[in-house]
């Protein structure tokens, strides 16, 4: 999912021409900006290296909650298909069905309670 995210920053820093369907470069500032700056908030910049820390639902859910170039911020030209709220839900969505392993809740209850005094 990181990886996804530092390919999605890396085209919009690097792109030599502008990624939104109108060609607006403002757009893309915008749309760049809002997603640094909800990472930098969420304490994910710079993007983690794996291992992570934390579970994965932990990490899908701040990743979700990213602010966005909303509607309103887009409103210059009328469009709000350049904001990346659905290629981020499609990377996570994709990283989530990728997971293999245990899931801590399938053992909640199951483990012994030791007594640690």
């Amino acid at each position: 999912m990181f990886a996804e995210l530092r390919k999605c920053l890396d085209e919009y820093e690097t792109a030599a021409t502008p990624r939104c369907k109108l060609g607006n470069r403002q757009c893309d500032f915008m749309v760049l900006g809002a997603l640094r700056v909800g990472l930098a908030s969420k304490k994910l910049l710079p993007l983690p290296k794996s291992p992570y820390g934390g579970s994965f639902d932990q990490l899908a859910a701040m990743v979700r909650k990213l602010p966005h170039a909303t509607p309103e911020l887009l409103q210059m030209h009328y469009r709000t298909d350049c904001g990346l709220k659905a290629k981020i839900d499609t990377l996570v969505n994709q990283a989530a069905a990728n997971l293999t392993g245990l899931e801590l809740a399938d053992f909640e209850g199951k483990l012994p309670n030791r007594d640690r005094t």
